[in-house]
Order: structure tokens, then sequence, then C-alpha cells
């Protein structure tokens, strides 16, 4: 079992048991991976704690919430890309036009700009100066919010990212974990039925004796593994 698969065990067992989340994925992987070799077989996938039918039906719902999120975010990146596009080239249309302003107009401008903070600083009580830098600190303020607003925005949406993964690497494995459950059932059925012709038939009694000692180790090994696969790996096996 490579790294990759390791880690993608111990990140499954973390899931159910939180309390080793101070340990790497690789970590937990290799210890579960100890106790129970067989899973390191390539015909045979890591296990991870079954899950009950409520917890299966939870995470399906979440994860088609995650992907109706996703659905969102790319329509919105879009839609924003599209916009973008139309500034663009509302901007190089712009820029190849005669935007030239006369010396009259630019001192028009300014002198609105001023009286316009004359009459804003008065309101405030405060001089020119002294409302103009305020007013700059405050549009400062705005913006590092701004900014954190939007990195806060991007934790949340690595966080569900993350969630959405764990979900679908848990619920993988569950499926895994259902079949080889399934198989292990068919398989003790069988060895029943077969337990059932040795014992009701002609054979010498030692010969029958012999042969239902060997098949019931076999039973025994099957139901050893079954009982594994349902217990899931304990906290001592992990740690």
């Amino acid at each position: 079992m490579n790294s990759d698969e390791l880690k993608a065990l111990g990140r499954a067992v973390k899931i159910k048991h939180p309390e080793y989340a101070n340990a790497s994925d690789e970590e937990v992987g290799r210890a579960v991976l100890k106790k129970y070799p067989q899973y390191g077989k390539k015909d045979s996938l890591p296990s991870v704690p079954s899950f009950s039918d409520a917890e299966v039906s939870a995470a399906e719902r979440e994860t088609e919430k995650l992907t109706k999120y996703g659905q969102y975010l790319t329509s919105k990146s879009t839609i924003a890309s599209q916009v973008q596009a139309i500034r663009n080239q509302t901007q190089n249309v712009n820029n190849t036009q005669d935007l030239s302003v006369s010396s009259h107009e630019l001192a028009m401008t300014q002198n609105a700009v001023q009286r316009q903070l004359l009459q804003e600083a008065a309101k405030a009580g405060l001089d020119v100066a002294t409302y103009t830098a305020l007013k700059a600190e405050a549009e400062r303020t705005n913006i590092e919010i701004a900014k954190h607003q939007a990195l806060l925005e991007m934790d949340q949406e690595k966080r569900r990212e993350d969630l959405a993964d764990q979900i679908k690497a848990a619920l993988v494995y569950a499926q895994h974990e259902k079949h080889q459950i399934l198989h292990i059932q068919d398989e003790v059925l069988k060895l029943l039925e077969r337990r059932y012709t040795i014992q009701s038939g002609p054979e010498p009694a030692e010969l029958k004796a012999a042969k239902l000692e060997v098949l019931d180790g076999v039973i025994a090994g099957f139901i050893g593994q079954l009982n594994g696969l349902l217990q899931g790996p304990s906290q001592e096996d992990a740690g």
C-alpha cells in the first residue's frame, strides 16, 4: 500500500475517531494496516468504521448541497467573467475616443470637489484638512474590512471543499466495506451448508469428525474477519 492509500485510510478512520486528529493521516493509516494486514492486499481495500443508514443518508444530502454550491460558484464565476469582459470592451472603446478635458473644465471640476469637501467638513464641524484625513482613513478601513471578509469567504469555501472530500472518501470506503461483509456472509452460508451435508452424509464417523474440524476452523476464521469489519478499528489499534 503506497503513501496516498495510507493517507486515504487514515482520513477515513479519523472521521469516525476525531481523537486521532493530532496524528497525521499516514500514521493512522499505518497503525490500522499493522493491526489488519489483510487490508494491504491488492484484492482488499482499507476498512473504515461502518456507517448507519441515517449517517449515510445525511452524508449524501450534505454532498448534494456541496455539489449545488459548487455549481453556484461556477455560474457566479462565469457571470463575473462575462461582466468583466464587457467592462474591458467598454474601456477599450473609451480609450480610443478623445476624452481630453480642457483646462477650464478641469478647473471647474476641481472647484466643485473643493466646494463639496467644504460643505461636508462644515456639517461635521471640522476643517477641510482634518475631514479629508478622516475620510481617507475611513476608506482605508473599509478596504481592510472588505479584504478580511474576502479571506473569510475563501476559508469557508476551502472548509466546505475539504468536508466534501472527506465525506466522499468515507462513502467510498464504506461501500467497499459493505461489499466485503456481504461476500464473507455468503461464504459462511456456503460453508454451513457444506457442514450440514458432511454431518448428515454416509461417511464414517471419524472421517466426518476430521472434515468438520477443518471446516469449523475455516468458518471461525471468516467469522473473525466479519466481526473485525463490523466493529472497525479500536482506539488501541489505531493508537
